[in-house]
């Protein structure tokens, strides 16, 4: 394994802002690196999580999205203290990538013991299982539901819920599933524009939209179908309670339809 590859920003070692060490690499999220670090002050594990923008980036959108992750990360904060199951942070600023000298905007959350519910997700697939009942999963996705709940009275909507940032938190024998990226998907998606100028047109994104198309609404994939909001939420958890239902996505890898109609419900597939 090249360096780049155990470690894509060459920053393994550095101490961040005197106080962020940072241990080493975990794996790439929505726009940026997670590294696992230790809060030198504190004594506590945490894990650190790096903007990283794409090279061929036109510097006019640069200072934007970098503007917009910095406001997320502080949007984030705020709602993590005032529900449990939304990730706690600890800080945010900025450093320099060691190799490229490119500003690094970073984030500081709590680090937390289990697995996304992508593995889990995808290691249930592995293992040839077929399906959880209405109780377990309703118990699964309880505490991201009723935090979800505590953001939309808020006023805010995360807009980018799928496997990968909703994390299955290991507390001894208890398990909570937990929001990530609440701010930050919110206010990336800010500065995207429309994806489709019609319903005939093509799926193509514009700018840099943070979202899985098989876990989007149809208002995400179709403008003229309306505005995003907290409703937006509601359809991609219901899509994620399902698949938890049945062991597979409910529209496979492709973005779901755009007819309202169809829409995701237990009843439908348990």
């Amino acid at each position: 394994m090249s360096c780049m590859e155990g470690d894509p920003l060459e920053i393994i070692g550095d101490l961040i802002d005197g106080q962020f060490r940072v241990d080493s690499f975990v794996g790439f999220g929505d726009l940026s690196v997670v590294y696992p670090g230790f809060h030198t002050g504190l004594e506590a594990d945490v894990a650190i999580k790096f903007l990283e923008l794409p090279t061929t980036l036109d510097d006019a959108l640069v200072a934007p999205l970098v503007r917009s992750f910095r406001e997320g990360t502080k949007l984030h904060y705020r709602l993590a203290r005032g529900h449990m199951h939304i990730a706690q942070s600890i800080g945010s600023g900025q450093t320099l990538a060691p190799r490229t000298g490119a500003l690094l905007p970073y984030l500081v959350r709590e680090w937390l013991d289990g697995e996304s519910l992508n593995h889990n997700f995808a290691d249930r697939r592995a293992r040839n299982l077929t399906g959880r009942s209405l109780v377990e999963v309703v118990d699964l996705f309880r505490g991201a539901i009723e935090g979800l709940a505590y953001a939309h009275r808020q006023g805010v909507a995360h807009l980018a819920l799928n496997p990968s940032n909703l994390f299955l938190a290991q507390n001894g024998p208890e398990t909570r599933m937990k929001i990530l990226d609440f701010g930050v998907a919110h206010a990336m998606n800010e500065h995207a524009g429309p994806i489709r100028a019609g319903k005939s047109a093509p799926f193509q994104p514009t700018g840099l939209r943070v979202l899985v198309p098989a876990y989007a609404a149809p208002e995400q994939l179709d403008a003229a179908i309306g505005q995003s909001g907290s409703w937006t939420d509601v359809y991609a958890i219901a899509l994620l309670f399902v698949e938890a239902l049945v062991d597979h996505p409910m529209f496979g890898d492709a973005p779901p339809p755009l007819d309202q109609a169809l829409r995701p419900t237990a009843r439908s597939v348990h």
